[in-house]
């Protein structure tokens, strides 16, 4: 019989499991399992994960890859099965998210009603994020790097239908930002990602908007 998962270790599957660098998750135990597919957080309390560093000042792009880019829930979802693989986890989310890169230099990742959810240990974990993260992006040849990324966005977060602090998730996301360090190329009016997921690497494919 598998031993009860305690809250705090469940907190920490959970931010792992946000984040798009599974390496950085090497350490977690005993998740895995099935979620459903209409899971929605139980709680309503919000929160705002607090600034990460001081903005710097954006540099200007020209060019690809700037403009303003869609990631459907189908292409997330085969992300974040690749994130799921190499964790052992299984994840599912609903919703699309908006990949916002001015030609100014400045980025924003927006997520409308974004819903995640996964079992850990045998306890349902359930997050609605509704908000942005904001910051710069610079490029360099064919890869991708963003700097002084700040979250605003409100979310909640519940295990088995109990609240969590949702903030720890935030911050993990923010600091593992999935599109840092991405090698990227445009095709049209679509944007091609290379991301890389701990010794993989994930392509994913956003749609001009």
């Amino acid at each position: 019989m598998r031993a009860p998962v305690s809250r705090s270790l469940l907190v920490g599957m959970l931010a792992c499991s946000v984040v798009v660098l599974p390496a950085a998750c090497s350490g977690d135990d005993g998740a895995g399992g099935d979620s459903g597919s209409d899971g929605a957080a139980t709680t309503a309390a919000a929160s705002t994960a607090p600034p990460i560093t001081t903005a710097a000042p954006p540099v200007p792009v020209d060019g690809c890859p700037s403009g303003d880019w869609l990631a459907t829930q189908e292409e997330l979802q085969a992300f974040y099965d690749t994130v799921g693989a190499m964790t052992a986890m299984s994840i599912i989310v609903a919703g699309d998210a908006e990949l916002r890169l001015g030609a100014d230099g400045r980025l924003s990742f927006v997520l409308t009603g974004f819903r995640f959810a996964q079992d850990a240990g045998g306890s349902r974990i359930d997050l609605l994020v509704d908000g942005s993260i904001d910051g710069t992006y610079t490029v360099d040849g064919a890869a991708m790097t963003t700097d002084a990324l700040v979250a605003t966005a409100t979310a909640s977060a519940s295990i088995d239908g109990t609240e969590m602090d949702v903030d720890p998730v935030l911050q993990n996301f923010v600091e593992q930002f999935p599109f840092d360090g991405a090698g990227y190329r445009c095709d049209g009016d679509v944007l091609v990602l290379d991301i890389a997921v701990g010794s993989a690497a994930h392509v994913m494919t956003l749609l001009a908007i």
